[in-house]
């Protein structure tokens, strides 16, 4: 039966025979998941209610702007929307209409009342409905009128799209942001990591997809991870003769971050 040596000299014959290559490239740890948040319209920051290191929940308010004319404006368009009593009093009115033009139809047939006495009655019903038809085509503006309105208030707030960790607050309570340009916050999910890495591209052409490869934290107490190619940059650097690849791998318990300096151990066979 073969000892231990013995397998060690043949997984070194091995691997000296098949030409297998092992380098470590320096890389830093980075979230697969990350959103820097901004806001759409310029304005001022009225409260931030997260600080850094803060784990938040998917659709948790993060940061607002101030809005309290908007706020008012959304007040009065609530109000103008709910024309409850409006509509009631003119179909109260349209009722009223209908009935007494049924009355004079009855009449008429009796001979009692004349011809344009019933068409004066079914004109003033018809304005009546028309009447009715204004006020819910207006309601339906007001409608519209107020959802704008909720819309533009809703974007006065940042909310997380992820649930992560808050990794960076770029602004303060009372400074005034631009729209879209101006970064406020950054929430990261730590779930999954990558590192990229830069590679020679003899020895990167070489690599299969989705190789495994080490990745290990000098100096830091973390046990090494195992991690996934998980892409190849459609280019080479023509300049270093290098080719960008990413590195994927799960953080189950969430204590590996961002920023940590790292060494991806990648063995290929030339």
């Amino acid at each position: 039966m073969l000892n231990i040596a013995h397998l060690v000299l043949i997984l070194v014959i091995y691997c000296v025979g098949q030409g297998v290559h092992a380098a470590e490239y320096e890389g830093i740890v980075e979230s697969v998941n990350e959103s820097t948040l901004s806001f759409v319209e310029p304005g001022v920051i009225a409260a931030i209610k997260v600080k850094m290191g803060d784990r938040v929940k998917k659709g948790q308010v993060l940061v607002t702007q101030e809005s309290k004319a908007l706020e008012s404006e959304l007040a009065v368009a609530k109000n103008k929307k709910q024309m409850a009593a409006t509509l009631s009093l003119a179909q109260a009115v349209q009722q009223q209409k209908k009935q007494q033009v049924d009355r004079l139809l009855a009449l008429q047939a009796e001979g009692i009342v004349k011809t344009f006495e019933v068409e004066q009655a079914e004109s003033e019903l018809a304005i009546a409905t028309a009447e009715i038809q204004v006020i819910r085509e207006q309601q339906q503006l007001y409608e519209l009128e107020y959802k704008q309105l909720q819309a533009k208030l809703e974007e006065r707030t940042l909310r997380s799209p992820i649930e992560g960790i808050v990794t960076r607050i770029h602004k303060s309570v009372a400074e005034w942001v631009g729209n879209n340009d101006a970064p406020v916050l950054t929430v990261a999910n730590m779930d999954k990591l990558k590192v990229v890495v830069h590679i020679p591209t003899a020895q990167a052409l070489s690599l299969p997809p989705s190789q495994t490869v080490d990745v290990r934290f000098p100096n830091l107490k973390f046990a090494a991870m195992t991690a996934k190619i998980a892409t190849f940059a459609p280019t080479a650097d023509a300049s270093s003769d290098t080719i960008s690849v990413t590195v994927r791998f799960d953080n189950p318990d969430k204590k590996l971050r961002s920023g940590i300096k790292c060494l991806v151990y990648i063995t290929s066979i030339q």
